[in-house]
């Protein structure tokens, strides 16, 4: 086990921790437009093999839902912003805006969900009316941002 190993992935499980992660990689999505599709794909590809190998490493159990210290949600994060940036890859700001959607909106949803509660969706017990309300007060504006 290497220092940084050993160091970093004692770390309990941390909601906050994995959040910060998924939003910090959002912020990316507002250079599109200026940066060509291509250095934005190779960006994401580049995500999705750090978090295969090395988040599982200096993250670990704090910002993943599974004991091997990741989990498919880490994975599918940045294959579906490469998917967004070759499909849209001729109108960047609608990439921008799904991902922005995903890293912020799911971020706020999280956050007024786990912190505020309130009466639960029908389709899924875990999540709350209220972070699904918190989803959209921050993605609409953050997508029309982008936009």
């Amino acid at each position: 086990m290497t220092e940084i190993h050993a160091i970093t992935t004692h770390h309990e499980y941390s909601e906050g921790r994995r959040k910060i992660v998924h939003v910090g990689f959002g912020l990316i999505a507002f250079t599109f437009g200026v940066i060509p599709w291509t250095l934005a794909a190779v960006i994401a590809f580049a995500a999705i093999l750090f978090n295969l190998w090395i988040l599982p490493r200096v993250g670990g159990r704090a910002i993943s839902r599974a004991d091997a210290g990741t989990d498919i949600g880490i994975i599918l994060y940045p294959i579906s912003v490469l998917t967004l940036i070759v499909i849209f890859r001729h109108q960047p700001q609608i990439a921008a805006v799904g991902w922005i959607a995903l890293a912020f909106g799911d971020g706020m949803a999280t956050i007024i969900g786990r912190n505020l509660g309130g009466p639960r969706v029908p389709w899924n017990p875990q999540k709350s009316l209220l972070g699904s309300l918190g989803f959209f007060e921050v993605a609409l504006p953050a997508a029309w941002v982008a936009a």
